[in-house]
């Protein structure tokens, strides 16, 4: 097999004019037309005659294709740089994105290619390869390309939004209860660890902020028209479920309301504690502390509570119309109460429980 001459620089070598159908190697490199009316172009083609990049591969076998970079040599690494200059030549980008990789594939119809994900890393217009960047990460819902993770030159990582807020900013649009913002799970096998939990620590502290600090911001309306709360909108829910043998339901939950309409002048606020207590299969409110600093029993107890332990705890608790102190003198179990319904105020002391 002849190979054809080749003029200065580098021509395209194509499969045809090889007349080699088996040719896997086209490479492209004239100033004008040649004279086989393919432009230069400066392309290289991999399993293809007809490529539409720098570097184009291509297989139609069922092996996979793989870029392998290998480097024997403890000093010299393997690797790809992605790197952009300005039309100029210089080391000043005309435009934020300096390096993007994006998989694409084709549809059912196999002449539409679709993008399923992209990863790319900006900087400031106009900026210098030393300027401080992102690196983004795309994906795709079904209606094109979106962002759903940034990393910022700080080290911040902001999820699913691009507004920065902190270390860690999370944005969650879905309406649905179930898709909550952050889920931490733990499945290990071992039941010493069947644990989740969050450390925190602060260094230099003093003063007001100091410690770990949880915020919550909520309101009617938008977030780019807010509107101001009714009484009765939730602010914070704080739940503790456990398994009953069928579901997960809830056992403890902290909650806090606007106890009315909310204004500048008025932000009456109500803290509800709901427990399980004995024999009941689901929480109810049993506490609740009001704005106006009075404190009360939501609920009576349906049964006498266990005994408190000697000398160290007095328990308090509503039952049966009475208010109830039950302690443990040196092993006796005493109750002083108040009947509610009575006409008197006189307390009553007994060892028998009301």
């Amino acid at each position: 097999m002849a190979f054809p001459n080749l003029w200065s620089q580098y021509e395209l070598i194509t499969a045809a004019k090889l007349n080699d159908w088996n040719t896997k190697l086209s490479v492209f490199e004239k100033d004008t037309v040649n004279n086989y009316g393919i432009a230069a172009v400066s392309r290289i083609g991999i399993g293809t005659s007809n490529p539409q990049n720098i570097l184009s591969i291509s297989s139609s076998s069922t092996q996979n294709i793989d870029l392998t970079i290998t480097s024997s040599n403890s000093t010299v690494r393997g690797g790809i740089l992605l790197q952009h200059f300005g039309d100029n030549g210089s080391s000043t980008p005309n435009f934020s994105h300096i390096g993007v990789i994006q998989f694409n594939g084709k549809g059912t119809n196999n002449t539409t290619i679709y993008s399923s994900a992209a990863i790319d890393s900006t900087i400031g217009t106009n900026g210098t390869l030393n300027a401080a960047g992102d690196l983004r990460f795309f994906t795709n819902t079904g209606s094109g390309l979106s962002e759903k993770l940034r990393i910022t030159p700080e080290g911040r990582l902001v999820v699913n939004g691009s507004s920065i807020n902190g270390v860690l900013s999370i944005y969650n649009s879905n309406d649905s209860l179930t898709n909550s913002t952050l889920v931490l799970e733990n499945e290990t096998s071992s039941s010493s660890f069947s644990r989740v939990g969050i450390q925190t620590y602060a260094y230099n502290a003093g003063g007001y902020f100091s410690g770990l600090s949880i915020s919550s911001f909520v309101s009617r309306g938008s977030k780019s028209s807010p509107q101001a709360l009714q009484a009765g909108d939730r602010m914070l829910a704080i739940f503790a479920h456990g398994y009953n043998g069928s579901i997960y339901n809830s056992a403890f939950s902290l909650m806090v309301f606007a106890d009315a309409n909310f204004s500048s002048s008025n932000m009456n606020t109500v803290v509800n504690v709901n427990i399980a207590g004995p024999n009941e299969g689901s929480t109810s409110t049993k506490w609740k502390f009001e704005g106006t600093g009075a404190f009360s029993f939501a609920a009576p107890v349906n049964a006498t509570p266990s005994n408190p332990a000697a000398s160290s705890e007095v328990k308090v608790y509503l039952r049966n119309n009475k208010i109830i102190f039950m302690y443990n003198d040196a092993g006796t179990i005493r109750y002083k109460y108040l009947d509610l319904t009575g006409t008197g105020v006189t307390w009553v002391h007994t060892t028998t429980a009301p």
